[in-house]
């Protein structure tokens, strides 16, 4: 079996094409940031030996699961060279978030030759979903046709004949590509494909499946108003300042929407209220912003402050932009200070491209640096 799930001709390139595609995720995360594996069914530790060395050391978390922990003592010494490997049991007929496995914690599930030796594949589909984060994947090799091999090895065994889904495996145990695709839409994954395997004298042999788990459930487009916002903010009065991104504006709808008192405030050539809690004022004239002070204390005074007027700065500085915009950051704070001397005020200041990045570290904007300087 450790020959044949590790380094057999019809198993290693689909190991390692796993590897590839995990190790490619890894790849484009944001620098720090690890993925959190899941290994179903993972037996002998033939995939964990491919998928482990492509991964950089002490950044990513892997769980290497199986039935049984019979497999475990043999495993771990295939990989000794990662003690930071956790071993836990896994029984795919059973929800995880029952076995100590908690929802939405991983970013990749993985598995190979194991998914069809269940009684229902909808129902352990469904287990595995739910394990995912948003936007996870379920990456699986498996066998499409019964070969002669197959049978004659594991047909022998009890697990090969536990299926119970009889309506989507009358026969087998083993699903076409195009099958496997189906119940994987069905369990409500958004995106799925499958690789092609060799076809042999009784049809297609081993196959891969991909599948990926939408980054919002289909049920939040009918979501009530009050539902809008991931997470519902405690502060009741805003004040966003907009600029020409747009962003402002959505904002103070979808806060408007679900409730809540928000005021929008837009650079202008003077100090005006310019209709139903919206105002204008130059960034430059600290007595604007007094002014705007004044007008948000008569009622509901703001709680938070969402400065945006950062978006809209040029990415390249001129002589006339010597203070690069800091000049308004500056009056709002001075007003705060002047007016609301005592208020405790949350502002969360918005930046592009003040910070670099990931693995790239591209140029800032020189432009965006003073905002958080």
């Amino acid at each position: 079996l450790d020959q044949f799930y590790g380094d057999g001709l019809l198993t290693s390139h689909w190991l390692a094409a796993i590897a590839a595609s995990v190790q490619e995720a890894a790849r484009h995360l944001p620098e720090g940031r690890g993925l959190r594996i899941l290994e179903v069914g993972a037996g002998t530790g033939g995939l964990s030996a491919q998928v482990l060395p492509a991964l950089e050391r002490g950044l990513h978390s892997y769980t290497f699961t199986d039935v049984s922990a019979a497999f475990f003592s043999g495993a771990m010494q295939k990989l000794a060279a990662f003690p930071e490997v956790e071993t836990k049991i896994l029984d795919l007929e059973k929800p995880g978030t029952e076995q100590d496995f908690e929802a939405g914690s991983y970013d990749f599930i993985i598995g190979t030759n194991v998914l069809h030796a269940v009684s229902d594949v909808r129902v352990t589909l469904k287990h595995l979903y739910d394990l995912l984060a948003p936007g996870g994947s379920l990456v699986f090799m498996d066998v499409a046709t019964p070969q002669l091999w197959t049978e004659a090895v594991f047909g022998l065994t009890s697990g090969w004949w536990s299926l119970t889904d009889r309506d989507l495996r009358p026969i087998h145990p083993l699903l076409q590509r195009s099958q496997w695709e189906t119940v994987l839409r069905e369990a409500g994954f958004s995106e799925t494909t499958s690789l092609p395997g060799l076809m042999g004298p009784e049809g297609e042999g081993q196959i891969g499946l991909l599948a990926r788990k939408p980054w919002q459930e289909p049920t939040a487009v009918a979501a009530t108003p009050a539902e809008t916002l991931a997470e519902m903010p405690a502060e009741k009065s805003w004040l966003v300042f907009a600029g020409a991104s747009g962003l402002g504006d959505q904002l103070a709808t979808r806060l408007r929407t679900a409730g809540y008192r928000c005021r929008v405030a837009r650079r202008g050539t003077a100090f005006a209220a310019a209709g139903a809690d919206t105002f204008t004022l130059r960034a430059e004239t600290l007595e604007d912003w007094l002014a705007l002070m004044d007008a948000c204390a008569e009622d509901a005074p703001p709680e938070r402050i969402v400065y945006l007027w950062n978006l809209d700065a040029p990415t390249e500085i001129g002589e006339e932009d010597a203070v690069m915009g800091t000049d308004a950051l500056l009056h709002l704070s001075q007003a705060l200070e002047l007016k609301r001397p005592a208020a405790k005020v949350r502002i969360d200041s918005v930046t592009r491209g003040a910070q670099p990045v990931g693995r790239d570290m591209a140029a800032t904007a020189v432009t965006q640096a003073p905002a958080i300087g």
